[in-house]
């Protein structure tokens, strides 16, 4: 019972940590966007936005 509990604990952290870092990189995105917006170059930075999260 204790190590299901663990378990369970260890998963639901895990998800926290994915849903963070996925918040961090649409944060990252949305800044790049706002930059290209005021730059007026929207593929060049969508592009290096792209190759960074792959």
């Amino acid at each position: 019972e204790e190590q299901r509990v663990i378990e369970a604990k260890i998963r639901m952290r895990q998800q926290e940590l994915l849903e963070e870092e996925e918040r961090i990189l649409k944060r990252q995105e949305r800044s790049l966007i706002a930059e290209e917006t005021e730059c007026g170059d929207v593929t060049t930075s969508r592009d290096v936005t792209i190759s960074s999260i792959t």
